[in-house]
């Protein structure tokens, strides 16, 4: 089943679906697709079986294909999408096809395509050998056909020998049945093996048609029945079963299928199913329901499914009886071979290149040319010519017979009906027939045993038997019949003819796996000894090569011939070879290395990176990718190379470059073979102010995420690998230097101690500056010219190893160049194509303006201000509504209606619509189809249409089974007779408005159009009201609505700014939702209203409206009413929230009055041994002990200040303890502060005592000094929200660092590296102190980068995390060691690019020094060869001599 998200389950579960279609050819999108249909599954057979490879093809018409578009095998993906609730649309990928038999029809194209089953029509060959393993199998075979095996199969082995002498596909149904599966496509086109799957989805009774078609009871799997090889078969269990072949099936192997498989239930039954779902697919098992509730398992074994608009299709689930499999079942060859055999080749469309059968039996037999060795055996056979030499036939039936010349000594005829029989001579002995009709015979009836005929034209006969070596055929169509000898040994089919011994084929003749031509032989072993390009090395085992069968132009290579030997032959056991003079290709040597140093010099070899930060890795699906900065601006005329690391997203097609914002083309990146995109380009005239190379991905429209993991610019026309940019190493260093800058300016601002430290950083800062520039001087001098050192070397080492070869031999010398002059020509002619030329990538970009007739009509229609915007209804272009009554305020008023007996089309004005109104179709028969509508004349062009409405079906509503429809419809007619159309609708049984935009053709000319409420084939009420159309270019806010432009008057128009919506010239009415007017103001500012007044805003009496209160401010003193919170109303508080208010009163009945005159008689309340005296509270009492209580209202709830014996006065909470003031000032229950005056100390401590308290004393070793209470005690200067701005020091910070304090001291280790690596420097502006920059790193990145190289908080400690707060910052100091790492390994980097330099340096030199010996050798070399030629010169003059006085003594002896 195709995974969907949830909205898409949603979707298709509901009534009111629409699905669409599209297909992709060769990159190319058609939506124009009409008869769309499916067809596939995963049992060919009438029985559910293993191993069946069943193709699916789809049908469909093409309707927006343009002319001479060629698609006959073509690939085609399709594609089936279901439009979602948020008007999106999800697609569904539904196969990979192969388009087969395009036939056009006008202006259509009707197409089937097959999918890559259609590929697997092909000799199955393989370099696989013995036992292995099925899915390496699999993964060998279709990668041989361009795609993937998904997956499925078993973790068995199988003997691949067997599957030999098969098609593909046969191979293929002969592993999937090993594996207990059958095969399939799936939608993305790649080989997978299934078994039915439950997918937990049912089906109702409403989403397929009555009746099913299904068997009485349910097919329950117990038996598996294995036809093998050599008339053998397996079994497990008993019962129904499933009947299949597999050779090489074991007993062991069945039983394992046999517990897997055993139990398997399903319903063989036919489903009509007329709500289908794309997202099923072959191998799915879904559960029908019927109508009294019981459920049914169905695996989908077949299947046929349509697409327009809707989905659906039927699904067939197939199975036999006991009784059915029992009396089929005949024989253990027989009647297996007849049906379980042909699990490998029964489909409804046969398409194989070879057929092997031992017994075969076919109804007719259609082929050119037909060959029988021995016997031939048919029912009944057409033959166009048959030349027999004897025939011998019970029963000939024959039509017509042209005979020049018959001989027959006893024709013996039982019956023989000829309608014409012409004969120019006929010689009969003896003819019996039961009767015989002279004159006009229409029929002869011939009695005979035996009849022979030379010569017949035999249109179609019974034969019950031929002898082959009676028959003589002299052209017999065999292009579909397979022929094989009795022992299994020779194969004939096709043009291809096998003889095999018992284990392997030895000898083959005509066309191959390949599709060539050839004869091919192999030993006894199985080793290839001939094939069609010649004899193997198996073929020539004796020593049987002599001279005379070596062409004269054998032109042998000197690398296949033992040259020291040869030499060695010629100069008497000598291996040195010399000569004065060498050429080669008619050029002496210095020019030819003058002509190879001349193509090195043409090479371009930049190696810096001009770019900056080019190793972020960016990865998204935006046009443009990313931009990069140049460190130096482009120069006219300069060639450049630009490579990029990465991947491209689906369906996109390449990389391309741009200069100047964007605008200017530079090159089109192109897939290299590693995997990266490259392009060389000449390069323009810039500025560092333009000089930003931007990136972009084409195509931009299509939405899938590309990768850019780095990339290079440089100089010249060859790549080379990755660098970063110098300016990125210097600031990289830069960060080290700015980094010990801050730890020393931090270090410096708290101690004066590390004065001769702070001198040697200073001085350690000036080395890394100066190592800083000699790292940018050496890697700039290492970039430049490590390419050319590479390609140096390399053309030097070529060059050295072909001078060595000549102090072997010419010939070898000489084949040596040819090899390296071709290489470098190669080298330059490919560098000659990289250099492309600017000009053949620009392009112009065109950017795309409003009109100026648009400008012009909107603005006449927008007054656009600062902060309003005024809309003119009356003029309004692109919002006016082209519906007249679209409210029905004028009741039906423009709009028609269809007249229908069994439906009513009326106006309903008692409806819950926004208005109270509405049009509706009342439908109370299924089949029927009801309208209003309305015309709306165009003639003009337009861009497209935007229609809304708001939409309802009532709970009644029931769609009808043919093709039901209910939507909001519109038409629109173009003046060229065609038209497009769309539509909206809902299925929520609410009230809701949908809109759409709806495309049309914008070159041609609207006619009209015409807008409907329809419905058809359904029961219930359809309804719209305030339907919406009008002109657009997209889609609008679908709650948008406008009265007509007709039904505007005046200048009335709407302002909608700062200060809210206005109406000008125009009443506002607001109507409830059964139709009455509920609000209303007119232009006089009448304003008449039903119903509450709720208002969060405004003034009333001087008061001002608040959400919960009414609230006055007089000269900054608030009054407030308020209907929440603690006081009901308070007068004089200082801000509008309660605060110090002289006057209030709560919720509660609370009265407060700071100044307040009373006058009368307070009740409830008693003062005691208290009074008030003026401005004094006098309590009395006691010496000591005297109270005064405040808010008590319990025992554990309250505050008191007393007065103690000692005179003390302590305040006493029982929240917070007690305050004492005397001898020393106390704050204690825990949480206090002490001073104690005697000894001059303080304590802050919190909740666990001491432990974790600050103090400060001078009375004893620590004096003058704030420390935590005890040692490594968690006490913290400042929190995250409360920090320190400056804190200043003398001294420095003392941080730990004695050795006797430390344990487990390491090295660091190469993550450390990698995390310093990834650490990004950076500077910054704090929030609450913009305009200052600060330089550092960030915190969470710096977590980021420990995370990535398996660092952990316990190992390092770069930045802090404070829980409590959520707050992270950076621990600087930790940086200072591993700052100090990474310079000292930067400085032996450097050194060691130093060597390695020297190194280079002085392998050029060796280089320069080798080519000089060579060039002596070379001089040595061709000295000895012109001896030799002086020394043969003499030999041939001696030799001539001689034989000049042989035949001169012969001639005075003659």
């Amino acid at each position: 089943m195709i995974t969907t998200s949830d909205k898409y389950k949603t979707a298709v579960n509901k009534s009111g679906r629409h699905f669409r279609c599209k297909i992709e050819i060769d990159g190319t999108s058609y939506t124009g697709i009409k008869e769309l249909k499916m067809k596939g599954g995963t049992n060919s057979s009438d029985e559910i079986t293993f191993g069946d490879t069943v193709s699916s093809l789809i049908e469909f018409t093409l309707t927006d294909v343009s002319k001479n578009t060629l698609l006959k095998e073509k690939k085609a993906i399709l594609y089936i999408g279901l439009d979602l609730a948020d008007r999106t649309t999800e697609w569904l990928k539904k196969g990979v096809y192969h388009l087969e038999k395009p036939i056009k029809t006008g202006e259509y194209i009707k197409i089937t395509a097959y999918d890559n089953f259609s590929l697997c029509n092909k000799g199955f060959f393989t370099d696989l050998k013995g036992n292995q393993k099925i899915k390496t199998i699999l993964d060998e075979q279709c990668k041989k056909i361009g795609i993937a095996f998904a997956g499925g199969a078993d973790d068995v082995s199988y003997n691949v020998d067997k599957l030999k002498g098969m098609t593909m596909r046969e191979a293929v149904g002969v592993l999937a049945a090993y594996c207990g599966k059958n095969a399939i496509m799936d939608n993305n086109g790649n080989l997978k093996f299934v078994w039915y799957i439950d997918t937990k989805i049912s089906i109702s009774p409403s989403r397929y048609a009555d009746p099913l078609e299904m068997a009485e009871d349910d097919t329950y799997i117990n038996r598996l029945d294995c036809a093998i090889e050599n008339e053998k078969s397996l079994s497990a269990g008993t019962g129904i079963g499933i009947y299949f072949s597999c050779p090489g099936m074991t007993q062991i192997r069945l039983n394992t299928l046999y517990d897997r498989i055993k139990g398997f239930t399903y319903r063989a039954l036919t489903l009509d199913f007329k709500m289908a779902r794309p997202d099923i697919e072959a191998g799915d098992l879904i559960k029908v329901v019927d109508k009294d509730g019981s459920i049914y398992n169905v695996p989908l074994m077949e299947y046929e499914f349509s697409c327009d608009g809707g989905f659906y299709g039927s699904v067939i689930s197939k199975g036999k009886s006991q009784e059915e499999q029992e009396n089929e079942y005949k024989g253990p060859l027989q009647t297996k071979v007849e049906r379980t055999y042909s699990d490998l080749i029964s489909t409804k469309q046969l398409l194989v290149d070879k057929i092997t059968a031992y017994e075969g039996e076919f109804e007719i037999i259609n082929t050119n040319y037909l060959e029988v060795n021995k016997k031939f055996t048919a029912m009944e056979a057409e033959i166009e010519n048959l030349d027999v030499t004897e025939l011998t036939a019970k029963v000939a039936k024959i039509e017509t017979s042209y005979v020049s010349k018959e001989y027959v000594q006893e024709l013996y005829a039982t019956k023989a009906d000829v309608h014409i029989l012409d004969v120019d001579l006929e010689r009969v002995n003896t003819l019996l027939a039961g009767s015989v009709a002279a004159g006009s015979t229409q029929t002869i009836v011939l009695n005979a045993e035996n009849t022979t005929i030379s010569n017949a034209l035999i249109k179609s006969a019974m034969i019950d038997s031929v002898a082959a070596d009676k028959v003589t055929a002299g052209t017999i169509d065999a292009s579909s019949i397979h022929f094989k000898s009795q022992s299994g040994r020779l194969d004939i089919f096709g043009e291809t003819l096998q003889v095999r011994d018992a284990d392997r084929v030895r000898v083959q003749i005509g066309k191959d796996g390949t599709g060539d031509y050839a004869l091919s032989q192999w030993d006894a072993n199985g080793n290839l000894m001939w094939d069609s390009r010649g004899a193997k090395a198996a073929a020539i085992k004796d020593k049987i090569i002599v001279n005379d069968m070596i062409s004269d132009n054998a032109g042998i290579e000197g690398k296949k011939i033992n040259i020291t030997s040869l030499v060695k032959e010629i100069n008497d056991g000598s291996e040195v070879i010399t000569s004065n003079h060498i050429l080669y290709d008619g050029k002496s040597l210095d020019i030819v290395f003058d002509t190879i140093s001349t193509k090195i010099d043409h090479l371009k070899i930049g190696g810096k990176n001009l770019l900056l930060y080019s190793d972020e890795k960016v990865t998204n699906d935006q046009y443009l990718i990313k931009t990069y900065t140049m460190t130096e601006k482009m120069t006219s005329g300069e060639v450049y190379t630009i490579r990029i690391w990465g991947k491209l997203g689906e369906n996109k097609s390449y990389f391309t470059a741009y200069l100047d914002g964007g605008n200017t083309q530079l090159a089109i990146l192109t897939k290299q073979n590693d995997g990266t995109y490259a392009a060389t380009f000449d390069g323009i005239k810039g500025n560092l102010a333009n000089s930003i190379i931007y990136i972009y991905v084409y195509d931009g429209n299509v939405v899938s995420p590309s990768i850019i993991e780095k990339i290079k610019l440089e100089k010249g026309n060859k790549y080379t690998d990755w660098t970063p940019a110098p300016e990125d190493i210097n600031n990289a260093i830069s960060g080290v230097d700015t980094k010990v800058t801050a730890v020393t300016e931090t270090v410096k601002s708290h101690s004066t101690k590390l004065t001769a430290q702070d001198g040697k950083i200073s001085t350690l800062i000036s080395d890394t500056t100066q190592v800083k520039k000699d790292i940018t001087t050496v890697q700039g001098d290492i970039a430049t010219s490590k390419g050319s050192i590479i390609t140096l070397q390399t053309d030097y080492s070529a060059l050295d190893q072909s001078l060595k070869g000549l102090s072997s031999t010419v010939a070898s010398h000489t084949s040596s160049i040819t090899d390296f002059g071709t290489k470098v020509t190669a080298v330059t002619d490919k560098a000659a194509k990289l250099e492309l030329s600017l000009d053949g990538f620009k392009t112009t970009v065109s950017n795309t303006y409003a009109t100026k007739s648009i400008v012009s009509n909107l603005s006449t229609d927008l007054t656009q201000k600062v902060d309003s915007v005024a809309v003119n209804i009356r003029s309004s272009y692109n919002r006016v509504n082209l519906i007249e009554n679209s409210d029905f305020t004028n009741s039906t008023s423009c709009w028609s209606k269809s007249s229908n007996a069994d439906g009513v089309a009326s106006r309903a004005t008692t409806w819950g619509s926004s208005t109270g109104r509405a049009l509706y179709l009342n439908s109370s028969t299924f089949g029927q189809a009801y309208s209003w509508s309305q015309k709306i004349d165009m003639n003009r062009c337009v861009k497209g249409f935007y229609i809304s409405c708001e939409f309802l079906t009532n709970s009644d509503y029931v769609d009808g089974t043919t093709n039901p429809t209910g939507a909001c419809i519109l038409n629109v007619y173009y003046t060229d007779g065609t038209s497009d159309s769309g539509s909206v609708s809902d299925a929520s049984h609410n009230w809701v408005r949908v809109g759409k935009f709806v495309a049309v053709n914008q070159d041609k000319t609207v006619d009209y159009v015409r807008v409907y409420l329809y419905g058809r084939d359904f029961k219930g009420i359809i309804a719209i009201n305030r339907p919406f159309l009008c002109e657009a270019d997209s889609a609008i806010d679908p709650n948008y609505w406008a009265p007509a432009q007709t039904e505007i008057t005046g200048n009335t128009s709407v302002v909608i700014n700062s200060e809210g919506l206005s109406v000008n010239n125009g009443n506002i009415s607001i109507y409830n939702t059964a139709g009455s007017k509920v609000f209303y103001g007119d232009t006089n500012g009448n304003l008449t209203l039903t119903g509450n007044i709720t208002a969060t805003f405004g003034k009333i009496g001087g008061f001002n409206i608040k959400s919960d209160r009414l609230l006055s401010n007089n000269n900054g003193k608030y009054t407030v009413i308020q209907s929440s919170g603690t006081y009901a109303f308070y007068a004089g508080s200082t801000a509008e929230a309660m605060t110090n208010a002289p006057f209030y009163i709560t919720h509660n009945g609370k009265l407060y009055a700071q100044n307040a005159e009373i006058k009368g008689t307070i009740s409830g309340s008693v003062i005691e041994s208290s009074y008030i005296k003026g401005n004094t509270l006098i309590i009395e009492g006691d010496s000591y002990g005297a109270s005064i209580y405040l808010g008590r209202t319990s025992n554990t709830n309250f505050a008191h200040f007393t007065k103690n014996q000692d005179g003390s006065i302590k305040l006493y909470s029982s929240v917070f303890g007690e305050i004492s003031v005397g001898e020393k000032f106390a704050i204690n229950n825990d949480v206090g502060i002490i001073i104690n005056a005697n000894k001059g100390g303080i304590v802050l401590q919190n909740s666990n005592g001491m432990s974790n308290a600050i103090s400060y004393n001078n009375y004893n070793s620590g004096s003058n000094t704030l420390r935590p209470s005890t040692n490594y005690s968690k006490c913290y200067l400042g929190i995250a929200s409360f920090r320190w701005v400056t804190l200043y020091a003398q001294n420095a910070v003392n941080v730990s660092s004695d050795i006797r304090l430390k344990t487990n001291i390491k090295d660091y280790d190469i993550r450390y590296e990698k995390m310093y690596m990834d650490l990004k420097p950076i500077i910054y502006e704090l929030k609450n102190n913009i305009g200052q920059y600060h330089c550092g790193l960030i915190a969470q990145w710096t977590r980021n980068a420990m995370e990535k190289n398996g660092i952990n908080d316990k190992e390092f400690g770069p930045y802090i995390y404070d829980a409590k707060t959520d707050d992270y910052g950076i621990a600087y100091a930790e940086l200072t060691s591993l700052n100090m790492h990474m310079i000292q390994k930067t400085i032996k980097a450097v050194d060691t690019q130093g060597a390695i330099l020297k190194c280079h340096e002085q392998a050029i030199s060796d280089v320069d020094r080798k080519s000089k010996e060579n060039e002596y050798k070379i001089k040595q070399f061709e000295k000895h060869l012109e001896d030799e030629r002086q020394l043969r010169i003499k030999a041939e003059q001696k030799l001539n001599a001689i034989i000049s006085g042989e035949i001169r003594v012969l001639s005075r002896a003659v």
